[in-house]
């Protein structure tokens, strides 16, 4: 007969693998009032809770090192959504909760042994599989005319012209790249050192290739640093690819070159892409300015008229409208999100949001080097994983990804795991 406490965590680990199988289905549904931000894994997270507080009791908040930077940033979260006085601010705050008491479950449940972080990966891995193969058809389907939720059809896309992009079950093409994007790695450095089959490889490639978005170059870039033929580079050859390869992605994302002429009289004009100003010409061309660069001129405006907590978590599009009144944003362009983390925090949660914000990373960060000689492989596949979302953090919020907090629970303790008793009940590793 299984023991009560035995059966909690058999429990509690059938309920964690299924929520990382689920973790790459970002968007499934949409809901009245929370939007996308309520899926099945936020579901599961309900049972997961109890059974977390049932086994671990309040135990479960490890390691006890990072509390402090996780509990600063959670408070001013929670000050600024109150100060906003916005039922959306309180329930963006609401949802950093979650995030905040989903890492630490994790990070707890990941202190049984080492080959339960072997299960987890790969279980991440077949769920983004079938997000791939979903996409996969859902694409040939909109090329047979029958258009559905795993694309996107942008008109005039810079570069492009008018196409079809992949977006998956995500709510968007550069979605797709982030939730596909450490099952890519993962199944990479599978095939390169463990000569594992190619097709997951093959099948993530061609998927995050049909979203056209530019943090491809980042999946590119990730699948390089971990690759077996780089072992061989110094530490500074491998910064000056990270650095050029980062200098790249960030210059492709904020400027786009067209002819030299009139914005309005390109196929640019009055588009979502750009707030049609120029910021250098040369010769016959010139540099456009996308909107991410617009984005960060309101993240500082509005950022500034609100210094100390900012308008509240998730309320920067709310803001908008008064900087468009002011011509101080562009009026053709929608009411976006931040898309940029750090900019984000500043004028949504002021001063006291950014400065929690960088204690946190700082404080990750130098856990992570710590565990950096770890031998296991999934922590050097995380590693690799963290430091692409630092770069993506110049134009996404990356901070309100599933992936994001799940990755940092592995690779904040893993380094500490100590091999204890098998997990009997889940499958052998494939």
């Amino acid at each position: 007969m299984i023991q009560p406490i035995q059966a909690s965590k058999t429990y509690l680990a059938y309920l964690l693998f299924a929520y990382v199988f689920l973790v790459s289905f970002t968007r499934m549904w949409y809901l009245p009032l929370v939007h996308a931000k309520v899926q099945p894994t936020e579901l599961l997270f309900v049972a997961i809770v109890v059974l977390a507080l049932t086994h671990y009791g309040t135990h479960f908040v490890s390691p006890k090192k990072i509390v402090v930077p996780f509990a600063l940033y959670l408070f001013i979260n929670l000050i600024a959504a109150l100060w906003a006085q916005q039922l959306g601010a309180i329930l963006e705050a609401i949802g950093r909760v979650y995030l905040i008491l989903m890492f630490f479950v994790f990070a707890r449940f990941l202190q049984e042994g080492k080959n339960t972080l072997v299960h987890l990966m790969n279980y991440w891995t077949k769920g983004a599989i079938l997000l791939a193969l979903i996409t996969l058809i859902g694409y040939i389907l909109a090329l047979l005319g029958w258009t559905n939720e795993c694309v996107r059809i942008y008109e005039n896309y810079p570069y492009f012209g008018t196409v079809i992009r992949a977006a998956g079950l995500t709510g968007g093409s550069g979605m797709l790249v982030v939730v596909l994007m450490l099952p890519m790695l993962w199944s990479w450095y599978q095939f390169r050192y463990n000569k594992k089959s190619l097709f997951e490889p093959i099948l993530f490639g061609l998927v995050l290739l049909l979203t056209l978005s530019k943090e491809v170059v980042l999946v590119v870039l990730g699948m390089l640093l971990i690759d077996p033929l780089l072992e061989r580079w110094r530490n500074w050859q491998k910064a000056g690819l990270l650095i050029l390869t980062t200098l790249f992605f960030i210059a492709g994302t904020h400027w786009i070159i067209l002819p030299r002429k009139p914005i309005q009289d390109s196929y640019l004009g009055g588009m979502q892409y750009t707030p049609e100003k120029v910021s250098l010409y040369v010769g016959s061309f010139q540099l456009v300015e996308t909107t991410y660069l617009e984005l960060k001129r309101a993240n500082w405006l509005i950022g500034w008229q609100h210094p100390i907590f900012g308008v509240g978590p998730g309320q920067f599009n709310q803001a908008l409208d008064a900087l468009k009144q002011k011509n101080q944003y562009a009026r053709h362009l929608p009411n976006y999100d931040p898309h940029f983390t750090w900019g984000g925090a500043w004028s949504e949660t002021g001063a006291l949001g950014l400065l929690s914000l960088l204690f946190l990373w700082i404080v990750c960060g130098k856990c992570l080097l710590k565990n950096r000689n770890s031998p296991h492989p999934a922590q050097h596949v995380i590693a690799v994983f963290l430091l692409l979302m630092l770069i993506i953090s110049t134009c996404m919020d990356v901070m309100n990804f599933r992936q994001l907090w799940l990755a940092a629970a592995i690779g904040l303790t893993e380094g500490n795991a100590k091999e204890r008793e098998p997990l009997f009940f889940l499958p052998n590793s494939p």
